[in-house]
């Protein structure tokens, strides 16, 4: 090798290609691939697909997450959104309550205090318009709901007081129009056929009387006719039952307002001669014994023979009573209850006071009247029999 050539720089593999032409192109060197994939110089393909898969799963984890939180934040957002539409409609509801009342629409009435009802919490102003709906409801349908009760009814205006609620869910104030109540008299009228014909006597005169205080005038004769007929049906009832008897004398003279009342006056005055004996026995002897004489002449058998019964042992204990003092006026009651039965223990009582009475007698002063019992001065007006009755005074009078 010459001097020259070893100080001269050695040529690199382009320097060595053979040059070119001006203006002609040059074709570029080879490249290699598979040499710098092998050499290690850059990333393979697996590399890159998985740094891509890598990207494309945290992509979509980010929007998942961003997804959730924005859920998450919404909800109480939408919570005060859905409040306020319900509060709405309450307020909306309680503000129609109002309407409803005025109109006297019971049933949609019903229906917007139902739904207010069943809300948690409790609304407030539903509270207000139960009483109203009450009134409203029996105001509207109490009249034919029960007929067969004794009413009391009345044609004044109803009108109920004025509602001013003061809840948060302030309502317009709600006033009843006035309202005239109307029945059905005809109706009643059949029913109180109805009770006539199964002898519901009670039944019968407080549905006549409802129609009375209703209506004075309607259908005079005929309210009166089964008036009257009611009255004596039940009066004559209770006279034969023997119970109630100041009822059936009550009953007895409202029918005579009426009516010619027949027998009924007979048994209205053994009824209120009855009544004043039992008021008198044991209390005042010769009261008592007076008015069950009374009866007694009238009517023996009156009461099953009850008041026999009575008349004896009054006069009984009437007699024990005089015994111990005036053993004579005793022996004329001893001798007036055996009139009435034979009684062996009143004979003895008798025969006792006879003996007192007698040695009673033997105490007088000489030229005393004797034209009582055994020889002894007899009380005036005082005989066996049993004592004359006056005439019999009014009923309820003593």
């Amino acid at each position: 090798m010459s001097e020259a050539q070893d100080t001269q720089p050695p040529l690199s593999p382009v320097d060595t290609q053979p040059t070119a032409a001006v203006g002609t192109p040059t074709a570029p060197p080879p490249h290699d691939i598979d040499g710098l994939e092998e050499a290690g110089n850059g990333p393979g393909c697996f590399i890159w697909g998985l740094v891509m898969l890598l990207t494309v799963v945290l992509a979509v984890v980010v929007v998942v997450l961003a997804a959730l939180a924005g859920w998450t934040s919404g909800q109480p957002i939408a919570q005060q959104n859905a409040t306020a539409s319900v509060e709405a409609i309450i307020v909306d509801q309680c503000t129609r309550l109002a309407a409803e009342v005025a109109a006297e629409n019971d049933a949609l009435l019903g229906i917007r205090m139902e739904y207010l009802l069943t809300q948690t919490p409790a609304v407030p102003c539903v509270q207000e318009y139960i009483p109203i709906a009450t009134a409203l409801y029996s105001t509207k349908y109490a009249p034919t709901a029960t007929p067969t009760l004794t009413p009391t009814p009345t044609q004044e205006v109803v009108v109920l007081p004025t509602l001013t609620p003061t809840t948060e869910h302030t309502a317009p104030v709600a006033t009843l129009p006035a309202q005239q109540v109307e029945y059905d008299l005809d109706a009643l009228m059949q029913e109180v056929q109805q009770h006539l014909n199964l002898a519901e006597w009670n039944d019968a005169i407080a549905l006549l009387e409802a129609i009375q205080t209703i209506d004075p005038t309607y259908r005079t004769e005929a309210v009166n006719n089964f008036m009257f007929q009611a009255l004596t049906s039940r009066a004559r009832e209770l006279f034969i039952s023997g119970q109630q008897l100041a009822e059936a004398i009550l009953l007895t003279d409202r029918a005579e307002a009426l009516g010619d009342i027949g027998d009924l006056a007979f048994e209205r005055i053994i009824a209120q001669l009855w009544l004043d004996a039992q008021r008198n026995l044991t209390i005042n002897y010769p009261e008592a014994i007076r008015l069950l004489s009374e009866i007694y002449r009238l009517a023996p058998n009156y009461r099953g023979g009850e008041v026999a019964n009575q008349l004896f042992s009054q006069r009984v204990a009437y007699g024990d009573a005089l015994l111990p003092s005036d053993p004579c006026r005793a022996v004329t009651q001893y001798e007036a209850a055996l009139t009435l039965r034979s009684d062996a223990n009143v004979q003895t009582k008798r025969d006792e006071a006879n003996l007192a009475c007698s040695n009673f007698a033997l105490t007088q002063q000489a030229g005393a009247p004797q034209n009582g019992v055994n020889g002894t001065p007899a009380p005036q007006g005082e005989t066996n029999a049993p004592p004359a009755t006056p005439t019999i005074a009014p009923v309820g009078q003593q």
